[in-house]
């Protein structure tokens, strides 16, 4: 599933719990049952992967003594936005108190990297010029390479490498596709920023993952893009309460049969 060109979305999310939160069992129970395999599994750590020729990415699942974690890489999710699963993540992630730890935010447009590139470098290239992302001024780094046409291409870096809370990159996605996956998508330029959370302090949270489009503006506008008139500022807690209706519950028999269905073992 392809996300149209412009659209915002969330490309990578961890949330943290107390120690020993059921979360993880809950969210277990769900990728299981919709054709994820664990690949690695030890009393600490678990790992997941979806059964797709599309989307390689994975899903974990961390117990340590003083927390516990959900980590969904952006292929991930958009797994299950092609199976119309991912509110359903979302609201399981929600029940119970837990702390957006981080969550990364991307933009696609038709645009060529080489020219990006060079815009960048045109903009943030002298001396001392730093990039302004959320309250603090970033430094700039770059990772680039020569195209068969000569031209050069990469990407451009915000805070890379850094402490920073929010940091930001904009690369050329059609050059990554090819060299990653060998495949031929039309030239587009992907603007993507991170936001690292902490408890007790204002930062990204679950409805943001759902409706992007406010933070991202926020943070990558101007320094990044130019976000389109008529955005409206983001706060900290903007979406409020919100509400999710739940499929319903599957029976045990039920859950068994779905997940030796989707398991790609048993084929």
């Amino acid at each position: 599933m392809m996300l149209p060109v412009g659209e915002i979305f969330c490309d990578w999310l961890d949330v943290t719990y107390g120690s020993g939160s059921p979360v993880l069992a809950d969210v277990s129970t769900f990728v299981t049952e919709n054709g994820a395999t664990c690949t690695h599994g030890d009393e600490r750590r678990r790992t997941y992967r979806f059964d797709s020729d599309i989307y390689k990415g994975t899903l974990v699942l961390e117990s340590a003594a003083r927390y516990s974690r959900v980590s969904a890489s952006g292929a991930v999710l958009m797994h299950l936005r092609s199976l119309d699963l991912y509110l359903k993540l979302i609201s399981t992630l929600s029940s119970e108190a837990h702390n957006v730890s981080r969550l990364d935010l991307a933009r696609d447009e038709h645009r060529d990297g080489a020219e990006m590139i060079k815009s960048m470098r045109r903009k943030y290239s002298r001396k001392g010029v730093t990039c302004g992302l959320g309250r603090k001024a970033l430094p700039v780094s770059y990772v680039t390479s020569v195209r068969a046409d000569g031209k050069e291409t990469g990407t451009f870096y915000a805070g890379q490498r850094t402490r920073a809370r929010t940091t930001g990159r904009v690369y050329d996605k059609q050059a990554q596709m090819l060299a990653v996956h060998g495949e031929h998508i039309p030239p587009t330029v992907r603007t993507e920023i991170t936001l690292r959370g902490e408890n007790g302090r204002p930062g990204p949270n679950l409805y943001d993952a759902i409706h992007p489009e406010k933070l991202f503006w926020h943070v990558a506008s101007p320094e990044l893009l130019k976000a389109p008139v008529g955005v409206e500022e983001w706060t900290s807690g903007w979406g409020g309460s919100w509400v999710y209706e739940m499929p319903e519950k599957l029976l045990p028999a039920e859950s068994l049969a779905r997940m030796v269905e989707y398991c790609p073992t048993l084929d």
